[in-house]
């Protein structure tokens, strides 16, 4: 099982940011750059290539996490809107409400169904980790959230049919995030997290 948590951004007073601001580092000479990009990848491939997740770290990267949409009017609407558009398999135009929960799960082809999610859609509390469960009635699967900018953040990028497989996230950040195994978009393998 992979975990990862997705750390808090704190944007002040600046409106309309979908994404983390990274720190600003004081001017350095190209040698120290190139030294501390060394000593970066060799502390990852310590850790088997995966970043440092601790929000309380002295990092000054940027943590690899999806990005919500937040600039509409109505997250449970858009969330709809999305879903009805990519024709999601199992939905029936409502949203679970699982706030206030601190751990969810959403099963890959549930059932005898060979693509979808359930649930399909769920409403969350930040800070929240939701856990994406594989079966054993389906084919391959990866997993991916989508970004404001219709690009990907990708989950599991991997294809695989392990039933004893499953991804986690801890969502911290208000918005809606679109979530698809992308090989199965086109049969409404399609999900949404609405974080308010």
């Amino acid at each position: 099982m992979k975990r990862r948590t997705i750390g808090t951004c704190i944007a002040g007073s600046i409106v309309g940011l979908s994404g983390c601001l990274s720190t600003l580092q004081p001017d350095t000479d190209e040698d120290s750059v190139e030294d501390e990009i060394s000593e970066e990848e060799e502390a990852d491939s310590d850790n088997g290539g995966v970043e440092d997740s601790d929000p309380d770290s002295d990092s000054d990267s940027d943590q690899d996490h999806p990005t919500p949409v937040t600039d509409v009017s109505s997250f449970e609407s858009y969330s709809d809107e999305q879903l009805l558009h990519n024709d999601a398999i199992g939905y029936d135009g409502s949203v679970e409400d699982l706030t206030g929960q601190s751990d969810v799960e959403i099963e890959l082809a549930p059932g005898d169904n060979r693509v979808g999610f359930d649930p399909v859609s769920i409403q969350v509390s930040p800070g929240t980790t939701i856990r994406w469960q594989w079966s054993d009635s389906g084919p391959e699967y990866n997993l991916v959230i989508f970004e404001p900018d219709d690009s990907i953040f990708e989950i599991q990028s991997e294809l695989t049919d392990d039933p004893d497989h499953d991804e986690e996230l801890q969502l911290e950040m208000p918005g809606v995030y679109i979530f698809a195994s992308q090989p199965h978009i086109g049969d409404g393998m399609v999900g949404s997290v609405i974080i308010e």
